[in-house]
């Protein structure tokens, strides 16, 4: 698939107002590329099926203690977080002129990304800005659930250093989806191309560029990438704006901390069951 095969960019908000930044980077890569983005704010229904318990109890602050929990309390809670976010996610927009669509869905992250997402879609992932959230249970449910949708899958991480540069693609051999996606992104952003060839095997065929007027660099990858500070050293020097990639050789964390490390976006072309379960899955 294609940059030119992309129809929509699915964004999973996040809950803290002080991870929305990223939002803004989603945004230039789909106004660039001419696609719309969706908004989906997760709401887990667990939350309410626990409030008709009568068990359930909740650590209320300022020494309230453990408390039942109010049903009425909690969705009004919910619909508060809701509009809440409904008006950063337009703030943040206000400036594109863009399709874009918020909505709220209620389920497992695993239930509503499947419900919504198609082929044609990016999945965008906002990395938290607070450690302990990185590692909450919320967000690793979006990423499994991302990660194993049959999409591309965009990584955006809380602090981007920069709004230009080369766009970079990771090619593991002739064919790769990364190369055709790169190309057509660097044709619409008007960016250099840096392909970073780790098979050995000239990519240069596999690109059509006189037709896009792309100017292109082939560059030869010895190092092993087993370790993802290996590609951020690799890259340390090329200040580019955009990483593209197949999943492989990769897992779900080492394309996170690739991310946070560059301080740059990674698309992520092919993803899917087949290809992925979890962040320590096999290849």
């Amino acid at each position: 698939m294609s940059a030119n095969d992309f129809k929509r960019m699915v964004l999973g908000l996040p809950h803290s107002a002080a991870d929305y930044e990223g939002i803004e980077t989603a945004a230039v890569l789909a106004e660039t590329l001419g696609i719309d983005l969706l908004a989906t704010l997760i709401e887990d229904a667990a939350l309410l099926g626990l409030a008709g318990h009568p068990y359930a109890r909740e650590l209320r602050p300022l020494g309230a203690g453990w408390q039942t929990i109010d049903a009425a309390r909690l969705t009004q809670e919910l619909q508060q977080t809701a509009d809440s976010a409904r008006l950063r996610f337009f703030e943040r927009l206000r400036a594109h002129n863009i399709g874009k669509r918020f909505q709220v869905n209620r389920g497992t992250a695993t239930q509503v990304i499947a419900s919504l997402v198609q082929p044609t879609d990016i999945v965008v992932l906002f990395e938290p800005k607070h450690a302990a959230e990185r590692i909450a249970q919320q967000a690793a449910d979006l990423t499994e659930a991302a990660f194993s949708a049959a999409s591309a899958v965009m990584i955006v991480p809380c602090h981007v250093a920069r709004g230009q540069g080369p766009i970079v693609a990771l090619a593991t051999g002739p064919g790769d989806t990364s190369i055709r996606t790169s190309v057509a992104i660097a044709s619409a952003t008007k960016e250099r191309l840096i392909v970073l060839n780790t098979s050995g095997e000239s990519l240069a065929a596999d690109i059509d560029l006189a037709a896009r007027n792309v100017h292109f660099e082939e560059r030869i990858v010895r190092e092993s990438l087993a370790d993802p500070r290996s590609v951020a050293a690799i890259l340390a020097s090329i200040n580019e704006r955009l990483l593209v990639t197949p999943l492989v050789p990769f897992r779900q964390r080492d394309l996170q901390t690739i991310a946070s490390l560059c301080r740059i976006p990674v698309l992520v072309t092919t993803s899917g069951p087949n290809t992925t379960i979890s962040g320590d899955s096999k290849h």
